[in-house]
C-alpha cells in the first residue's frame, strides 16, 4: 500500500510533459491486456504459485456461484482450467437449485452488514483442508469486521489467502464499507488481484 501511496504521489507531482508520455505507454500497455491474456496469466498464477507450497493442494473458492453476475461467471471460467481439487464455498442467500454439485458448499451470506457469522464457512474449510483460499472480494458481499475475523483465523491455520478485488472504489456515505478498514487483513494475504 506504502508503495502504491508513493507512486500515486510521484505521478501526481509530473509535469504536463511527462503526464503525456506516461499516458500514451499505458494506453499502449492497456491494449494488449485482453480478456484472453488476462484470464491466462491469471491461471498461470493460480497453477504456478497458488498450488506449490503443500504436497496436496486444495483450494476454497468464496465467491458468488448461482448469481447472474460477473463474480460468479468469471470464477466459473477461472476454475474450468484447473486441475486441481477445488471447494467452491458460496453463499446460502442465492438461487440455490435443489440439487447441488459434488463441491459446491453455501457456506456464508452475502450482503449482510449484521454481523456475519464465518462459522460454517469455517467448518466447510477445516473439514476439507483447503490448503489455499481464493476470496472474491467486492463491497457489498461481506461485513468487513467480521471477514477481517474470519480471515486471521484462517491465516493462523497456515492457509494461504488470495485476495481478487473486483471494486476498489469506495461506496459513499457508507462508513462500514472503506477499504481502509480491510489494510491491516490485506497486509497479511499471500497474494492481492486487483481488477479495474
Amino acid at each position: 500500500i506504502d508503495d502504491l501511496t508513493d507512486q500515486m504521489y510521484n505521478v501526481y507531482q509530473l509535469n504536463q510533459y511527462e503526464i503525456e508520455q506516461k499516458t500514451s505507454l499505458a494506453k499502449i500497455s492497456a491494449k494488449s491486456c485482453t480478456w484472453d491474456k488476462v484470464a491466462a496469466q491469471n491461471i498461470s498464477f493460480v497453477k504456478d504459485d497458488v498450488c506449490q507450497p503443500h504436497d496436496k493442494t486444495v483450494i476454497g473458492w468464496i465467491s458468488t456461484w448461482y448469481s447472474r453476475c460477473g463474480i460468479a461467471s468469471y470464477s466459473r471460467n477461472l476454475i474450468k482450467s484447473l486441475s486441481e481439487e477445488i471447494y467452491i464455498f458460496s453463499p446460502f442467500n442465492e438461487n440455490i437449485p435443489s440439487t447441488l454439485e459434488k463441491k459446491i458448499l453455501p457456506s456464508w451470506y452475502m450482503g449482510s452488514d449484521e454481523n456475519e457469522n464465518f462459522d460454517v464457512l469455517e467448518q466447510h474449510i477445516i473439514d476439507v483442508e483447503v490448503t489455499s483460499l481464493i476470496v472474491q472480494f467486492n463491497y457489498g458481499f461481506y461485513n468487513f469486521q467480521d471477514l477481517d475475523v474470519f480471515i486471521s483465523k484462517m491465516i493462523r491455520r497456515d492457509i494461504n489467502i488470495i485476495f481478487f478485488m473486483h471494486s476498489t472504489i469506495d461506496p459513499p456515505n457508507i462508513q462500514s464499507k472503506k477499504l481502509e478498514l480491510l489494510v491491516p487483513l490485506l497486509k497479511r494475504c499471500e497474494r492481492i488481484m486487483v481488477h479495474t
